[in-house]
């Protein structure tokens, strides 16, 4: 539902979000219809100030509602803050005024029921695994089990990225590569271990980030060898450095990697095959993977710096 308001809402704007599908087919053509969101003002200009502007954000807000929509928590503590940007109880409310009056006068129920079958079919047809894939594969690289592992699909998503709350893990993926043409099982497969990667390793480089020595000049040559735009941190840069890679060890058990590494490289991951030998050749001599990144990676990375 929030992502479909954010696609309404953006599409009426003629500026589709760049996480988002740029394309329209059956869904979305219906969706716009039903969404009618020209017709809600006062939701139109909440969307205005960018409450749903970014992926996480949106993505954060509906693990935090009920079934009725309506936010299930009303202590707004810094973390709500920062993952929706909806800062107090006024905007609480606002949100869950305005969202009610949405969900009840467009019917929403009723237009996620009518898409069932096709929400049915695409399970079907986008989930496909390995008769011999085990996600407790995460849990054995990173040497414990953080919570429950959760994938969500949605018809309006570009790529895939993930989240957490608390200790549970969310891969939330978009279907489509392009009009009419699914992601292949091996970016499933990648995509699962990247964003189930993300709440392990981020907090690391949070804890430790005082350790690293790596200068701008590193990051600047990521973006001359064609790191992606969105990607504007060092922080941002190490931690998905540090994904690809172990998401490399754990999907090789499953699916051909020949292309893997030099494709990376072209995205801007230009040592990406040293950090993946890295991991093959040291990360078993530690107790833990949290002793490995302190006494190898974070070395790894400052040997690079510029």
């Amino acid at each position: 539902m929030l992502y479909g308001l954010q696609y309404a809402y953006s599409a009426s704007k003629k500026n589709i979000k760049p996480w988002l599908i740029t394309f329209q087919n059956e869904y979305t053509t219906n969706l716009i219809k039903t969404f009618k969101i020209k017709e809600f003002k006062e939701l139109s200009n909440w969307l205005e100030k960018e409450y749903l502007g970014f992926y996480d954000s949106t993505s954060s807000l509906a693990l935090l509602l009920d079934n009725n929509y309506q936010i299930k928590n009303q202590e707004f503590d810094h973390n709500i803050k920062t993952r929706t940007g909806i800062s107090d109880n006024k905007d609480g409310i606002e949100f869950n005024k305005l969202i009610s009056k949405f969900t009840n006068e467009v019917n929403y129920n009723m237009f996620f029921e009518s898409n069932n079958k096709m929400y049915q079919k695409t399970l079907k047809d986008v989930v496909k695994l390995p008769s011999n894939f085990n996600v407790q594969d995460i849990e054995e690289f990173y040497g414990y089990k953080k919570g429950s592992y959760n994938i969500i699909l949605s018809p309006l998503i570009a790529g895939a990225f993930g989240i957490s709350n608390n200790d549970d893990l969310y891969c939330i993926k978009g279907m489509y590569l392009k009009e009419n043409e699914y992601y292949s099982q091996e970016t499933f497969i990648f995509n699962l271990f990247h964003e189930f990667s993300h709440p392990y390793v981020n907090p690391l480089y949070d804890k430790y980030k005082n350790k690293f020595k790596v200068t701008n000049k590193f990051l600047e040559e990521a973006k001359v060898n064609g790191l992606e735009s969105s990607y504007k941190g060092i922080a941002t840069l190490i931690n998905e450095y540090v994904v690809r890679a172990n998401e490399y060890i754990l999907a090789k058990k499953y699916i051909n990697l020949d292309y893997y590494i030099e494709n990376n490289k072209k995205r801007g991951y230009t040592y990406i095959d040293l950090l993946i030998n890295l991991i093959k050749e040291r990360k078993n001599n530690y107790v833990n993977y949290e002793e490995f990144y302190l006494k190898e990676v974070i070395p790894f990375f400052n040997r690079l710096r510029r």
